[in-house]
């Protein structure tokens, strides 16, 4: 998306609305990031850009982007590269204790405030250096350089990259806690995986949203999954111990999880072909931010030989 005359055009609110989308649009960090450099490089016409973030105490470049051939590339996505070997670190280290944006429109500016002179060949003429603070906290830094030509950054770039910096900043900020729950998610998956323990997650109509691989096991057939509240007892075969009587619907573990009780049952019955698996089933209602019932959460256990042992002890 191109700007034109930059220099001599007030803010076009459109462009700065499309702009906002396209960053909100992006919840994943490796999608996110190239697209923020992108944006950032092609409306302000930057020959160079970097989105440098903390890690460890440190910070780093996680994403780069080169204005080449009429064309941007991005590179060193998610590589964490220390800033030392590609940026003036005076700068980085002012905009971060400071929250304050830098523009330096000639190499005399820029070494003046590094405090040295660097190769004529590698020495940016125009540099723009902004904080991507969101609610006081500082989730990023944009630097943005010109290699040939002074006097680049304008009011106009200045004005549009603040205005996109808090909702890159909030951007950047969402992406990390989906990154955050998602790992959390992996780790709890891999958890589930190699419970002895059926666990099972149905929505509010009684279908299954998630199964680990013993629950699975237990339910035996693909079509489980997608039972209703109503047809549960008839396609998982569920009956009352001792009895031929289809367990009562109303009385499902599901069903009293989600009405809000918790709850452990062990007069459940499975039926599997010729032979019969008796059950324990611990139940909870999950709850959404809204105090809502969302999910009944099971606990399936199959109890079978442990009724046996019982029974051998205690005839």
């Amino acid at each position: 998306m191109n700007l034109n005359s930059p220099q001599e055009s007030a803010l076009d609110i459109t462009t700065v609305v499309q702009l906002s989308q396209a960053i909100a649009g992006k919840l994943v960090l490796s999608e996110l990031l190239p697209t923020l450099i992108h944006i950032f490089i092609e409306n302000t016409k930057a020959e160079i850009g970097f989105l440098v973030m903390e890690k460890a105490g440190e910070w780093v470049i996680e994403v780069s982007g080169q204005w080449q051939l009429q064309e941007i590339s991005t590179t060193s996505l998610l590589q964490s590269i220390p800033i030392a070997n590609c940026l003036q670190q005076s700068i980085i280290h002012h905009v971060a204790d400071t929250q304050t944006n830098v523009v330096l429109n000639d190499a005399e500016q820029i070494n003046k405030f590094t405090g040295t002179a660097c190769i004529e060949a590698d020495q940016p003429q125009s540099i723009l250096c902004v904080p991507l603070l969101n609610q006081g906290q500082l989730k990023g830094i944009l630097y943005l350089a010109h290699q040939h030509q002074s006097g680049h950054f304008t009011t106009y770039h200045l004005a549009l990259v603040e205005i996109l910096s808090g909702q890159t900043a909030i951007a950047l900020t969402h992406a990390q806690l989906y990154a955050q729950t998602k790992e959390r998610e992996s780790q709890l998956a891999q958890l589930f995986n190699v419970l002895p323990v059926g666990l099972a997650m149905h929505d509010t109509s009684g279908k299954i949203v998630y199964a680990n691989p013993v629950a699975l096991q237990l339910a035996g057939d693909e079509r489980a999954g997608e039972a209703t509240i109503a047809e549960i007892s008839q396609v998982y075969q569920l009956y009352r111990a001792g009895t031929e009587e289809p367990y009562p619907t109303a009385e499902l573990p599901i069903v009293r999880a989600l009405a809000g009780e918790t709850l452990k049952i062990d007069d459940m019955v499975l039926h599997r072909g010729d032979h019969a698996i008796a059950l324990e089933v611990v139940s909870t209602p999950i709850y959404n931010n809204q105090g809502q019932i969302v999910y009944a959460l099971c606990a399936i256990q199959d109890i079978t030989q442990l009724i046996s042992c019982t029974k051998r002890r205690y005839p």
